[in-house]
């Protein structure tokens, strides 16, 4: 028989929102393959002094960090282990003797490229055997990092840890800046974080609709200044109030420096304030993406790590998921002139259409009109693809026409045309209206063909030579319909609360609704907690299965129950098979010490979810379980959420496609239904009958299988964790310096006698031999 696996992990660098959530999805995972897993406090400062920093994590550890910003490990930019320096080579030899003390075979590094490229230095450092010691030859030692930057600075991967939480936190600053800006006039400069890479920047100021963006990678000259000072002067004599300058840390001119340019040399003079967002943008409480991608990255790492890799690799993320390279190709790429130094593809195309956004009205007429509709599910979003297509217009010299009540108002298309403005498009003007400016239609079913041939006239009465539609998979249907009939060029923009559109993997609306779902999550899990009960989260509205099984995975629900059966015979015993088994798992977490639960419930047809909340009543109460059940109802958002950063970023990215499509189609006269998506790191356009004959509707079926085992992983301990803690009776002894009681373990039932001091932290093991059970009694929480 093996010997038990043992892992260590470390948080390292700056922190960054999530990491405890990477923390927990690996921690778990290596408990339930029957290892032991050590936290090492502080990263390598930790490590290298070893003693009390290196300690053991049980199941309940990782338990509620996960939602929390920072690191419970602790973080430290140590940099005196990097580098070939005798003192640097003795440090290095200091962590690994720490390691070999503890047993430990494997060691996860959470942090940036200092962190990642000093894991990789310990390697080879016990690689080449230049510790000169016999006792750490041969010495075993697997090596896995995961990137963890606020910045997005990490090589290999698309996205980090961190950097979906404080782009949120940015742009929700620069919106609260914007509205006293607007109440006085004012212009606002935000400096924030970037001193290497100005994503933040970027994308923040894309997604806030700032007038300039400032970064390190592009060189700023006199003529930049100057064509900032032109956008605000020509924005505010075309009615806008409040002027935004985005600056990343790393841009060759200050924030002084600009607000004295602005002060100085704008006409006419306005109060401009500077605002440095500083370490506020490090804080805060995870976003859903945010958790469900370092949980999915910590499964990732430790799943690695159960292959004995005969190389250290990276946890990375490319077009949505999750893979891993070799560290070396890491660090090599780190270390090249041009990642140091240039914006990716993507960010550069996010900067030119942040500009492009913000440019004064011009006045010039291409004489073209285009028409705008949003319909289907009015969800968060859908505006800023409207400001997008029409900013981008009007730019253009092209007239823009929204049309009023989605399909609907085609009937009486000239009592629902709305002349589209640049100033009725400012930031402030459409950021907080719920959904879509425009509305959607009301329980519209089509149209007949003569019909749609009547709306064909219409539209050329108004002289609209093309149309872009913002709605879901029942809009498309029509609008290929109304392209067919009427030959009029019409490009879709997928934006709903599912991702069952074709021609995309991801729709406007989705991030959004997933961030308010878990915030409903989140709560009705701190009641289960606080009541020791059982909450039964029921969820209203038209989800697909990958939004609830992200958004149960995010929020930290114990079980899952997603039902999108029609009502039969045959799938309410399938239903009742799923609430059985649901039931059976949480026995097996109360059976481990579990006090408290929530259960999220989605039924896609009406009438289902009573009936599985009664079914799953009926069998807590058959399982003997004696918690309280309470219901908890999360009813569908849509267009009340304020729009996440994410939403805004794609709905302007899309908005920008669809624009471009459009006018391509026109000038070649191509009036076949057109559909707008994202496919990996693109935005591309396709026509719509390309992708409906024989397309899936649905989550696609590999990404819904590492959900469910990412979920199964964090809900439910195997037979073989360890680390499940014990439940304690107290004793009293009158004695404040030492508390005894007895602790009874959780795995196998067998009770111990103990004493523990209160100003320290006890490790208790299970005394039955083969058990391997342990966990920690704290004066701050009985296990």
């Amino acid at each position: 028989m093996n010997k038990t696996k043992k892992i260590a992990i470390m948080t390292s660098g700056g922190d960054a929102p999530g990491m405890n959530a990477a923390v927990r999805g690996a921690v778990r995972t290596a408990l339930n393959l029957g290892w032991e897993t050590y936290g090492i406090k502080d990263a390598y400062l930790g490590l290298t002094t070893g003693d009390e920093n290196i300690v053991p994590l049980d199941w309940v550890d990782v338990g509620f960090p996960f939602r929390e910003g920072g690191t419970f490990l602790g973080s430290a930019r140590y940099k005196d282990i990097q580098g070939d320096s005798s003192n640097a080579e003795n440090l290095k030899t200091k962590a690994l003797l720490n390691l070999k003390q503890h047993g430990i075979t494997g060691l996860l590094v959470i942090g940036g490229d200092g962190s990642l490229t000093g894991a990789y230095e310990l390697y080879n450092f016990l690689e080449q055997n230049r510790h000169t010691l016999p006792s750490l030859e041969k010495m075993p030692l697997s090596i896995i990092g995961i990137p963890g930057s606020i910045d997005n600075d990490i090589a290999c991967t698309s996205m980090s840890i961190g950097v979906d939480t404080t782009l949120n936190t940015i742009v929700e600053s620069i919106d609260k800046l914007r509205d006293t800006a607007t109440s006085h006039k004012r212009i606002s400069i935000v400096e924030v974080m970037g001193r290497r890479r100005g994503y933040l920047a970027v994308m923040s100021g894309l997604a806030s609709g700032a007038d300039r963006i400032f970064i390190g990678e592009e060189k700023i000259n006199q003529k930049d200044l100057n064509d900032m000072l032109h956008v605000l002067h020509q924005s505010f004599l075309n009615g806008q109030r409040a002027g935004v300058i985005v600056r990343s840390e790393g841009a060759s001119f200050s924030t002084s420096f600009l607000k004295e340019t602005i002060s100085e040399l704008l006409e006419p003079r306005r109060d401009v304030r500077e605002t440095v967002l500083g370490y506020l943008q490090r804080g805060g409480s995870p976003t859903a993406f945010e958790r469900a991608l370092a949980t999915r990255m910590g499964v990732k790492a430790v799943t690695l790590l159960d292959r004995d890799l005969s190389e250290p690799q990276l946890v990375n993320f490319v077009d949505n998921e999750i893979k891993s390279v070799p560290l070396k190709l890491f660090v090599k790429k780190v270390r090249e002139q041009e990642f140091q130094t240039e914006l990716s593809p993507n960010a550069k195309k996010a900067l030119q259409l942040a500009i492009q956004l913000e440019e004064p009205p011009v006045k010039k007429s291409s004489k073209l009109k285009i028409a705008l509709i949003t319909d289907g599910n009015n969800v968060s979003g859908m505006n800023m693809a409207l400001r997008s297509v029409a900013r981008l217009a009007l730019n253009n010299g092209i007239e823009v026409r929204g049309i009023k009540g989605g399909f609907a108002g085609l009937h009486k298309i000239n009592n629902n045309l709305l002349n589209l403005e640049w100033d009725m498009l400012e930031m402030k003007g459409v950021l907080r209206r719920a959904g879509t400016l425009l509305g959607v239609s009301s329980n519209h079913t089509g149209f007949s063909d003569d019909e749609y041939l009547a709306i064909k006239a219409r539209l050329l009465d108004a002289d609209i030579d093309g149309v872009i539609l913002v709605g879901n998979l029942k809009t498309y249907y029509h609008a290929n319909r109304l392209a067919e009939l009427s030959n009029i060029p019409i490009v879709g923009i997928p934006a709903d609360t599912n991702c069952n559109l074709p021609g995309t993997n991801w729709v406007i609306g989705m991030d959004s609704a997933m961030n308010d779902m878990v915030r409903g999550i989140d709560r009705a899990a701190d009641a289960a907690h606080v009541k020791r009960s059982i909450t039964l989260i029921n969820l209203t509205g038209e989800y697909c299965r990958c939004l609830v099984s992200l958004s149960a995975l995010s929020g930290g629900a114990e079980q899952v129950i997603i039902d999108e059966l029609p009502h039969s015979h045959e799938n309410l015993e399938h239903l009742k098979q799923q609430v059985n088994k649901t039931i059976e798992n949480l026995k097996i977490m109360f059976d481990a010490g579990k006090r408290f639960a929530s259960i999220v419930i989605y039924c896609k047809h009406p009438g289902r979810s009573d009936i599985a909340i009664d079914l799953i009543q009926t069998a807590i109460d058959t399982a003997g379980i004696k918690l309280d059940t309470t219901l908890s109802t999360l009813a569908a958002s849509y267009g009340g959420i304020i729009p996440t950063a994410f939403d805004r970023i794609l709905a302007k990215r899309m908005g920008e496609r669809a624009m471009n499509q459009l006018l391509q189609n026109i000038k070649k006269d191509d009036t076949f239904f057109h559909i707008v998506g994202i496919s990996g790191k693109g935005i591309v356009a396709n026509p719509y009958n390309d992708h409906i004959d024989g397309f899936n509707l649905g989550c696609p079926p590999e990404f819904v299988k590492e959900l469910t085992n990412c979920f199964d992983l964090m809900a439910i301990p195997s037979k073989k964790c360890v680390g499940l803690g014990g439940t304690i009776d107290w004793s009293e002894t009158g004695d404040e310096t030492s508390w005894q009681g007895l602790w009874r373990c959780n795995t196998c039932g067998t009770n111990q006698k103990f004493s523990f001091n209160p100003d320290k932290t006890e490790i208790i093991h299970c005394q039955k031999k083969n058990c391997g059970n342990y966990g920690y009694i704290r004066a701050s929480r009985r296990l």
